[in-house]
Order: C-alpha cells, then structure tokens, then sequence
C-alpha cells in the first residue's frame, strides 16, 4: 500500500509539473506573437526611413549634379583679356 500511494503522489506531482510548464509555454508563444508583431512594425519603420533617406540623398546628388552642369555650361559672366589683367596687375 505505501507503494501505491507513493505512485500517485509522484503522479500528482508530475500532472502538476506539467499543467504549469503547458502555462508557461501558452504564455512564452503569447510573448512571441506579440514580440513578432512589435519586430515586424520596427522593421516597417527601419525600411521606411531608409528609402526616404535615400529619396532624400539622391535628391541632393541631383542638385548637385545640376549646379556642375549649371556651372560647366554656362558661359562666363566676364571675358577677361591678359592686356586687362596686364594693366590691373601694373596698379597694383
């Protein structure tokens, strides 16, 4: 008789071992899912920012390429003749 009750106490025990660890898990995949969702919305806000960061460079570089453009077309504002610069440099 000390076996059986033995037995069942230990059966107890390890019913009981198991109703939490089946609680644990149910809470730790609650933890997940709602981890998951907080890393996929991270994740959204990482991309999101990187391609208006790009958008935002390459608007720059474009800028800049057009001032170059600008400045390699355009004619100068002033022909300056070497006998001028003679003169000039005569004053000084």
């Amino acid at each position: 008789m000390p076996r059986h009750i033995k037995g069942l106490s230990e059966t107890a025990r390890l019913n009981e071992q198991l109703e939490t660890l089946h609680e644990r898990l149910h809470i730790n995949n609650l933890r997940m899912k709602r981890n998951t969702k907080e890393l996929e919305k991270i994740n959204r806000e990482v991309q999101l920012n990187r391609s208006d960061k790009i958008t935002e460079l390459e608007q720059e570089i474009s800028k800049i390429e057009n001032e170059v453009r600008w400045v390699e077309q355009s004619e100068p504002a002033v022909q300056v003749e070497p006998e001028h610069m003679l003169k000039k440099l005569n004053i000084l």
